[in-house]
Parts: structure tokens; C-alpha cells; sequence
């Protein structure tokens, strides 16, 4: 029994004691992915068009809602003060629907279900509870509910209906962008930090996943710094864009991970050359559109990269354009005490309008018509902007500065306040 105790005390103080070098163990063998023992195999089913499933609502990251309206008036249907804890993100990251769920996380690793119409749990998945825990969206499938992490260096993927986890990817550092299941290619895209710790390659990557199981299709190690910015997908053309800490905007081919074109939109380098926000993409133009910490709104060729156009907002761009394809317009806030909200030509980058609505961070989302936007802004309202000349349709009073991007489902807005307020708010016309 003696000599038992004592080998078994050598081997506890050799594992305890381990290599004071820095020879790192690979990042599958510190953090293994896990599967649920009864891994799915069913096709994923459509979304329907009144949902809001991914961050800025669909593969091209248009930020627009096919099936939603904005009234002429607003109230709050129900309000959760202070709920979503923590403070880290600059932005705070905004949440998804399916059916009567809202998917909201917090800035601590928690990510909530909850009745859209009423604000009732009906799940929670806890991953960590750190500051900081969570900083992307969610993505949302027929059978998934599916985010990235600070905390846990990893993507997990939950039951849309229960929470259980289906299973979890190991990055091995943070993933601060919201992954996005593109249903044509049936398969995962995100973007994160250096994929493999032991590897001294970059600090960003490209994955391609399985929906199902989270087993790596392929990796992109391309990017050159931290990519805050989340892909966005042209699935005919079968390519993948994103922005960069490093002010380079790269696109990617969708089947083999092979970098199709960079556009460095800052090649001298220096404090505000950084990509934060993500790109959104035109398929009917063919371009990319991306705003940048250096002041401008930049259109390229989708195919080549080659620049379209650009416009200076004067103030640096944290948020996310969005496009109206139909009637060819972007719409891109901006950091600035002077205009601040932009409607530009989609084909030209011309100036339609540029109104006044307090600094914004947050990212423009459109009715299903076309006729209005709805934002958020640091001077703790949400607006709802007529399209036609940016006058204010209605305004919203919240307990904070709002960064976060509104979603919106038929005739509701769900939004976030820096402080952790969630609002629940619903408009109308009489």
C-alpha cells in the first residue's frame, strides 16, 4: 500500500510540475473538440423570411430584413434592465431569431434564449463567466444555436431548442466575430485570431467547418492581424471576404481556402488603418462594401478587388454598411459630432444624404421595403430614419449609449444598450 502511495504521489508532482519552456502543446490536444455522443444528420431546414439568423441577417452581411416592417410609431414591449452582463466590447454584440426565440449573449459567456415576445428564459448555456466572455453574434439554424468566444477560444454549437451542446471547436484563441452558416455551400465560415499557438504564422485565420460536427474542412492562415470583422459570403460566386485589425480587406475561395485578391486600403500604415467592421456584399453589382477607421467608405470588385469608389464620412467606422440592392443604396454610420448617418449611391458612392444623429458605433438595419432604417446611437437612442432624406421617423430613449446593431423581425426591434439593457420594442402605424 506504501510503496502505492508514494508512486502515486511521484506521478501527481510530475504532473503538476510540467516544462518551464515554451513549448506549447498543439491546440487539439489542450482544448480537444467534443461532439455529442448522437450527432446529427439531418439536412438543416430553410429559415423562414421573417428571421433573423446571423448577424446582419443573411450570408452578405446586407442588413436588410426581407419580411419586416417599421411603423410610424414605437413602444417597448418588455425591457431587461441590465441583463446582459459585462463590459468589455466596444460594440456590444447583437443577437438572432428563430420562429419566437431571441438568441441574445452577454459580454460574460452566456448565451440566452429567450420568448421574443414576452422576454421569458427558456434556456441559458453558460460557457465561462469572465469580462471578457463573448464579443460576436450568434448564428441560428433549423437545429443549432451556434457562437464564438473570448473565454473558451472556441465555437460552440447548442440545441436551437434545448441548449445542449452539440458540439464545440477548439481555435485556440479568441473568436471575436459572429460565424455564419451558408446554407448553399451547407457549411460554417469564421474568422478568428491564430488558429494554433504553437504555430508563429499570423494572428488571423479563415475556417471552414461542418455544420454538423464541427470538423474542419480547411484554414485559411492569410490574414496578417486580429480580424474583429466577420466573413460574409457570395455563395454563387463562391466567395468568402473579410476585414482585418491590419486594414486589409481579403477574399478567399469558398471550396479550397486559396486567397483569391488582398486590398490594403491603408498600405502606410498607423492608428487608423484598422478593419473593425464587416463587409457587406452586393451580388448584383458585384461589389464589396467596407468602412474603415481611416474615414471612408471603400466599394471593390468582388471578383478582382480592384476599388469602385470611396467616400470620406469623416469620422472612423466601428459599424457595419448596409445594402439595399433593390434600390441601390448604402447605408454606413460613422464616429462623428457632424453627419453622421450616410445614404450613398450603390454603383457611384455619391452622397444622397448625410444627417445628424449623435456618434454612432451601431450598424444601419433595413425594413423589408426599403423605406426605413433603424440604428442605435451613443447618444442613447435608437432612431428610425426615413430612407428618402434621413429625417428621424421615430426615436427611442435608452438607459445607455447604444452600439449595438438592432434586429429587426416583422414589425419589432431588439437591441442592446452599452450598459446591458435589453429592449424590446415594437412599432406601428395608425
Amino acid at each position: 500500500m506504501t510503496r502505492c502511495l508514494v508512486l502515486l504521489l511521484a506521478c501527481l508532482m510530475c504532473l503538476s510540475c510540467g516544462d518551464s519552456g515554451d513549448q506549447r502543446t498543439p491546440i487539439h490536444e489542450q482544448w480537444p473538440s467534443t461532439l455529442h455522443p448522437d450527432p446529427l444528420d439531418s439536412a438543416f431546414e430553410p429559415a423562414a423570411e421573417e428571421d433573423w439568423v446571423t448577424y446582419r441577417a443573411d450570408v452578405y452581411r446586407s442588413g436588410q430584413a426581407p419580411g419586416a416592417t417599421v411603423g410610424d410609431r414605437v413602444m417597448l414591449a418588455w425591457h431587461r434592465p441590465g441583463f446582459l452582463r459585462g463590459d468589455w466590447t466596444a460594440v456590444k454584440p447583437s443577437g438572432a431569431t428563430w420562429g419566437d426565440t431571441l438568441f441574445y449573449p452577454d459580454d460574460m459567456g452566456t448565451l440566452y434564449a429567450l420568448n421574443r415576445f414576452d422576454g421569458s428564459e427558456r434556456w441559458l448555456a453558460k460557457m465561462a463567466d469572465v469580462n471578457p466572455g463573448i464579443h460576436g453574434s450568434p448564428q441560428i439554424t433549423s437545429a443549432t444555436a451556434c457562437i464564438g468566444t473570448y473565454a473558451t477560444d472556441a465555437i460552440h454549437c447548442f440545441e436551437r431548442e434545448t441548449g445542449t451542446q452539440r458540439w464545440r471547436f477548439s481555435v485556440g484563441t479568441a473568436v471575436a466575430s459572429a460565424p455564419l452558416y451558408v446554407p448553399e455551400h451547407d457549411a460554417f465560415y469564421t474568422s478568428h485570431e491564430d488558429y494554433d499557438s504553437s504555430e508563429k504564422h499570423g494572428l488571423g485565420v479563415v475556417t471552414k467547418n461542418d455544420p454538423r460536427t464541427g470538423e474542419m474542412l480547411w484554414i485559411s492562415k492569410e490574414i496578417g492581424d486580429f480580424p474583429h470583422s466577420s466573413v460574409a459570403v457570395d455563395p454563387d460566386r463562391g466567395i468568402v471576404v473579410v476585414g482585418a485589425n491590419d486594414g486589409i480587406l481579403r477574399a478567399f475561395d469558398s471550396e479550397s481556402g486559396r486567397t483569391l485578391w488582398e486590398r490594403d486600403f491603408a498600405p502606410i500604415g498607423g492608428l487608423n488603418d484598422d478593419i473593425k467592421a464587416t463587409p457587406a456584399i452586393s451580388p448584383s453589382a458585384g461589389l464589396v462594401v467596407i468602412g474603415t477607421w481611416d474615414h471612408r467608405v471603400y466599394a471593390v470588385d468582388i471578383r478582382t478587388g480592384e476599388q469602385r469608389w470611396q467616400f470620406d464620412t469623416g469620422g472612423a467606422m466601428q459599424g457595419s454598411p448596409a445594402i439595399d440592392e433593390a434600390r441601390g443604396v448604402v447605408y454606413q454610420g460613422t464616429g462623428s459630432l457632424g453627419e453622421s448617418v450616410f445614404a450613398l449611391d450603390l454603383a457611384t458612392g455619391e452622397k444622397r444624404w448625410g444627417v445628424v444623429a449623435g456618434w454612432i458605433q451601431s450598424s444601419p438595419a433595413i425594413s423589408g421595403d426599403g423605406s426605413r432604417i433603424v440604428l442605435g446611437s451613443n447618444d442613447q437612442h435608437v432612431y428610425a430614419l426615413n430612407t428618402a432624406d434621413g429625417s428621424v421617423a421615430w426615436r427611442f430613449k435608452t438607459d445607455g449609449a447604444v452600439n449595438a446593431t438592432p434586429i429587426l423581425v416583422e414589425d419589432w426591434v431588439y437591441v442592446a444598450a452599452r450598459l446591458g439593457s435589453l429592449y424590446a420594442l415594437q412599432s406601428w402605424t395608425p
